[in-house]
């Protein structure tokens, strides 16, 4: 929040604390997406994963950010940034922000693997780009968001995230 002052300001007093926190798969469990925080390869012989009924997604590199992008028969079909990376050490997965939501892109990069493949717990038969993340996910794999007031003020909460409070990790 408004208080919260960064890791870097433990430093002057918990250098070793500090130091040890920078290399400690929680402090690498949420970082903003970029080539030096996605493992696997946007080359084209490496970032295609393929479904039985003819849909691929491709890891592809952008002038404006990098994306997964779902094809059938050669057309879009959907096309996502990657935002956010989770994970660090068995493997990674990807989060999109549209709006004030977030959601979890269908594939993932596994490092004992060296391959793209389905998320976790995602049909293998479809790409899908609608599991929306809530703060629930949040807790363990951020420092800190909070949700955006309901101006509703209904049963059935939106999960509307405020981007301006999220702390990656």
């Amino acid at each position: 929040g408004q208080m919260y002052g960064g890791s870097a300001s433990c430093l002057k007093c918990h250098k070793n604390v500090y130091q040890d926190y920078l290399h400690n798969p929680h402090f690498l469990t949420s970082r903003a997406a970029s080539l030096a925080s996605i493992h696997g390869s946007f080359n084209p012989d490496s970032n295609t994963v393929a479904f039985n009924n003819g849909i691929t997604v491709v890891m592809e590199k952008h002038k404006d950010g990098l994306y997964e992008v779902s094809y059938a028969n050669g057309k879009i079909i959907e096309k996502e940034r990657f935002d956010i990376t989770i994970g660090s050490k068995r493997a990674e997965t990807y989060l999109y922000w549209k709006g004030d939501k977030v959601y979890q892109l269908p594939i993932s990069y596994y490092m004992s693997l060296h391959k793209w493949a389905n998320s976790p717990d995602f049909s293998a038969d479809s790409a899908s780009f609608d599991r929306l993340i809530t703060t629930r996910c949040f807790e363990c794999h951020s420092s800190n968001i909070k949700n955006l007031p309901d101006p509703t003020d209904s049963i059935n909460r939106s999960d509307a995230l405020d981007k301006g409070t999220m702390l990656l990790s």
